[in-house]
């Protein structure tokens, strides 16, 4: 009897520090609240392009740092994906944060966001992007912000495009 209360016990305890420390809520993109006229549902993906945007109603922000959207990026050559700017309460709000998205090999994207708390609608516009090139699965909001890495010096970047190159004839 001793040995499962205490298998119960850290049970709860591990649950109650996990829900702690990330938030579960998470969004089905395909099954938004609010979407513009420029988002079409393609299986379990909200398909998006330049100008449109996805709305999720009574969303508690309360206590969320970053948002992370899950979803497939197609990059063409010359094409940069997309930066999603967060908006609370309308598409046409200040941003109080942004996503990119700009990779074919990652599936899941983050960006921190400015500290709100209550109730709102939250939104999340394209910038960029061209029809079919960003396709949304899920969004989840996260109680911590996401780290970012030390910039790289501009010495140490190696443009090899060839609209740089110098040469003569």
């Amino acid at each position: 009897m001793k040995k499962l209360t205490c298998i119960l016990l850290t049970v709860l305890t591990v649950t109650s520090l996990f829900m702690s420390f990330a938030k579960t809520d998470g969004y089905d993109a395909a099954k938004a609240d609010i979407k513009s006229g420029a988002v079409s549902i393609v299986g379990d993906k909200a398909v998006m392009k330049k100008g449109a945007y996805l709305g999720f109603k009574d969303v508690d922000l309360t206590g969320i740092r970053s948002v992370t959207v899950t979803a497939d990026c197609l990059m063409p050559y010359g094409e940069n994906g997309d930066a999603l700017s967060v908006r609370l309460d309308s598409p046409a709000a200040e941003a109080i944060g942004y996503i990119v998205i700009n990779s074919e090999e990652e599936k899941s994207f983050t960006g921190n966001i400015k500290e709100t708390s209550g109730v709102h609608t939250l939104y999340l516009c394209s910038t960029y992007a061209e029809e079919n090139y960003i396709g949304i699965k899920s969004v989840t909001l996260n109680e911590t912000a996401r780290e970012f890495s030390a910039p790289v010096s501009d010495g140490k970047i190696k443009d090899v495009y060839s609209d740089t190159w110098q040469a003569t004839d």
